[in-house]
């Protein structure tokens, strides 16, 4: 059982079905919905744009963005320990769980890889239904 299935049961299955290409198209395209509903800084933007603009990611590229994943997680923890509000690191964590899935499809290997991917998506809004139903809406395109 992978972890996502606590968050909506029978997805990973539904996910581990497709063709691997498949799945990373998918992941692609809800991290592109994601995108579009969290605070992203320049740096992320930027990234971003490579990552919208390449078939695929080059090494640095992948390099950079997991880098970029690390130093999020590092500013969320810092400033969380520091006893910021929520809207100091919220965004933080938004942007590393965004940068560590958009990682997970470029150097996905297993259907794992695009389920962990996943996974960090249904952590970054309050609400999982709003990613899981996007999630589950585009499933439904790909199977029609």
């Amino acid at each position: 059982m992978h972890i996502l299935e606590n968050v909506e049961p029978d997805l990973a299955q539904r996910l581990h079905k497709l063709h691997p290409a498949q799945s990373c198209q998918l992941l692609v395209k809800a991290c592109d919905f994601i995108s579009s509903r969290i605070s992203l800084d320049a740096k992320f933007e930027e990234l971003l744009m490579d990552y919208q603009s390449s078939a695929s990611l080059s090494c640095s590229q992948l390099e950079a963005l997991i880098s970029y994943a690390d130093i999020a997680d590092e500013c969320c923890f810092d400033l969380k320990d520091r006893g910021a509000e929520e809207n100091e690191w919220l965004p933080w964590f938004q942007r590393a769980r965004l940068a560590t899935a958009l990682a997970k499809a470029s150097q996905a290997s297993a259907w794992e890889d695009t389920a962990d991917g996943f996974y960090e998506l249904t952590v970054i809004l309050d609400d999982a239904s709003v990613i899981v139903e996007f999630i589950n809406r585009s499933l439904s395109e790909l199977q029609a």
